[in-house]
């Protein structure tokens, strides 16, 4: 059996190293290819209208695509996945967006899912995501969210302590219900510590883990 490529697509630097660490975990036989656009974030938080919005994802998903043997591409950022939707028509290969798994993964444990994030777009972008995905399943969902100040800043300038430790500390505080999910990939190295401050009812889950193990059940079976 030949590689299996799964293209990744990244607006930030800090979301590369928890998605290499769940294909390292999970699926290792996997061969992934890395493309950034750190500007994505910053235009998109200066409200830069759809329209152009929509052609710089495009061109960022074609482009991922294009590669030789690509099997699949996977977002990495959860900001998008309104404009990955009406984008990922434009090429034949599957598209996964970063929230997809983990979603249905959460809708499928509970139905009070809480939802934290370092980087305020994500919030409406997930939110808009677990209600299309519950809508469709016929469940209905409580979603609570809760912004993390500080903790973005904190892994940008590389503490990584401080990022993990604000991060525990806003889960200490609000938890509650059936399952919480962590909006980003690079919230993912949290996890950890605060799964050790959360009821033993809860769950937490992260994209990159719940993405990985999606994909794999997805494609592992192909063979060229």
């Amino acid at each position: 059996m030949n590689d299996i490529n799964i293209s990744l697509i990244h607006a930030t630097e800090v979301a590369i190293a928890p998605i290499k660490e769940a294909f390292a975990q999970h699926w290792p036989q996997a061969k992934i290819h890395h493309l950034l656009d750190d500007s994505l974030s910053t235009t998109m938080s200066s409200n830069a209208n759809d329209d152009y919005m929509l052609t710089r994802i495009r061109t960022l998903l074609n482009h991922a695509a294009s590669g030789l043997d690509i099997h699949a591409v996977l977002f990495t950022c959860s900001a998008f996945g309104k404009m990955i939707d009406v984008c990922k028509e434009s090429v034949k290969i599957p598209v996964f967006k970063p929230d997809q798994a983990m979603i249905e993964e959460a809708i499928a444990i509970g139905n009070s899912i809480q939802v934290f994030a370092t980087y305020p777009p994500a919030i409406d972008s997930i939110t808009r995501e677990i209600e299309v995905v519950s809508q469709e399943l016929k469940q209905n969902v409580h979603i609570d969210t809760h912004l993390v100040e500080g903790a973005l800043n904190a892994l940008k300038l590389g503490d990584y302590a401080k990022h993990d430790t604000l991060i525990q500390e806003s889960v200490a505080s609000h938890q509650r219900g059936d399952v919480i999910c962590f909006s980003q990939f690079s919230m993912a190295s949290a996890a950890t510590i605060a799964r050790k401050v959360c009821a033993p009812t809860t769950t937490i889950l992260t994209s990159p883990e719940s993405s990985v193990i999606s994909l794999k059940q997805a494609l592992g079976h192909i063979k060229n």
